[in-house]
């Protein structure tokens, strides 16, 4: 039965919108809160991707024989200057400090820069804390002076054989001259499967909406929360094999912290920036580096940055999809900044999280995305059941992030001003 009329007297003046036949003007377009940042994923997909047909991936890491390292105790001082010719009596030295990995050779030098002294390997080593040497070849006068604690600077200087010498002598006329090498070692990670379902019902799919059809909304928004996870894992997964193929990748922080160069930096000053790129470019690409950090980190690096002039370039140039600002330092390398909302802490808290105070300072050789079976970004439609009064949608995604070699990598953490 029809309403019955009501009759008004003037104005209207209603305010109420439901009670007045008034079409509502709705923009078709959704305001997203998040943006689809990815910074790191971003980064290495510019670089290119790799194929693999095994969900664990291997990179070969090789290094040649160190030819400094530190003492692992106290040097005595020498017992005296050698006469012309002769040796002083042979003794033992701890030169362990570094590692115990025995890598000196009969006749090798060795130098010890705190006092000048050189010593020579005279038998072959079998540990590293008592190399057999006679000291003070060279015969300074200075190399009494004895090295008081471990961790003093050693330099190999290369051997020095007698004349006429046969590559490798006999062992019953002369002494073994021992072949020295590092051996390789492998490094693995795996793929991890990412899998972001999304589901509607028969009359949710079919229903037009003032952003319109909702199928469409939701794959936009399932594909970003999709690739922030796999974003998370390559910044903060660890490698693991449990059940029937439940593979997890190892992300970038946690082989940040097998390279050896990671620094706690409370006050991120000039000073204590330069020296830790000095430290960390000791190995691989001197003249340019990629920092991938918090927006609290990169704050305070433009803090001392800008003001003394040490920004490349005050524009931002976007490369491989990411914003970049780059530096250089003190010492001559290019550091390209790279803000990454993953070392975020909570959203609008002023208190900072673990990672905010985290910069992570990464050679980009040799890092890939690694793609399992080409299923880099599958999109499936319609996988619900058959009976399903509705529709289920899939993304797919099996892969993985492969580090180079972190050696060549530091991390900085703790900063807080």
């Amino acid at each position: 039965m029809a309403g019955t009329p009501i009759a008004v007297v003037g104005a209207r003046n209603v305010a109420d919108i439901t009670q007045v036949d008034r079409v509502r003007n709705v923009s078709p377009v959704v305001l997203m809160l998040q943006d689809d940042r990815k910074n790191l994923m971003t980064y290495l997909q510019g670089l290119g991707t790799e194929s693999t047909d095994n969900y664990e991936y291997e990179t070969i890491l090789d290094e040649i024989v160190p030819h400094r390292g530190t003492t692992g105790a106290a040097l005595a001082a020498a017992s005296g200057i050698p006469a012309a010719g002769v040796d002083l009596a042979t003794t033992n030295v701890d030169l362990s400090g570094q590692t115990a990995q025995v890598y000196l050779r009969i006749d090798e030098q060795i130098l010890i820069p705190a006092t000048g002294e050189i010593m020579r390997v005279v038998a072959p080593v079998t540990a590293m804390n008592a190399v057999p040497v006679a000291r003070n070849t060279n015969g300074l006068a200075a190399a009494g002076t004895a090295v008081g604690a471990g961790g003093s600077l050693w330099i190999n200087i290369g051997d020095a054989r007698e004349g006429n010498s046969r590559l490798f002598d006999n062992a019953t006329s002369g002494p073994t001259l021992q072949a020295v090498t590092v051996n390789n070692s492998f490094q693995s990670n795996y793929t991890q499967t990412f899998r972001e379902p999304f589901g509607l019902s028969r009359r949710e799919a079919k229903s037009n909406n003032y952003s319109g059809k909702d199928e469409a909304t939701q794959k936009t928004k399932k594909l970003m929360e999709h690739c922030q996870k796999i974003e998370h894992a390559f910044w903060f997964g660890e490698k693991m094999l449990k059940g029937k193929e439940r593979t997890t990748t190892r992300g970038a922080l946690n082989y940040l912290a097998l390279s050896g160069n990671v620094t706690a930096v409370p006050t991120l000053t000039q000073v204590a920036f330069d020296t830790f790129v000095r430290k960390t470019t000791r190995y691989g690409d001197r003249k340019k580096r990629v920092l991938f950090c918090s927006r609290f980190v990169a704050e305070k690096i433009s803090q001392w940055a800008y003001g003394q002039q040490r920004v490349e370039s005050l524009g931002e140039s976007v490369k491989y999809g990411v914003a970049i600002e780059s530096i250089r330092t003190a010492g001559g390398c290019r550091v390209d900044i790279v803000t990454v909302d993953a070392l975020e802490g909570l959203p609008g808290s002023s208190t900072l999280g673990t990672y905010d105070g985290y910069a992570a300072l990464m050679d980009m050789s040799g890092k890939k995305k690694v793609v399992f079976g080409g299923d880099d970004l599958k999109y499936a439609e319609g996988v619900q059941f058959n009976d399903q009064d509705g529709k289920v949608n899939a993304y797919l995604s099996d892969v993985g992030y492969k580090p180079g070699d972190q050696r060549k990598d530091g991390l900085i953490t703790g900063v807080t001003a």
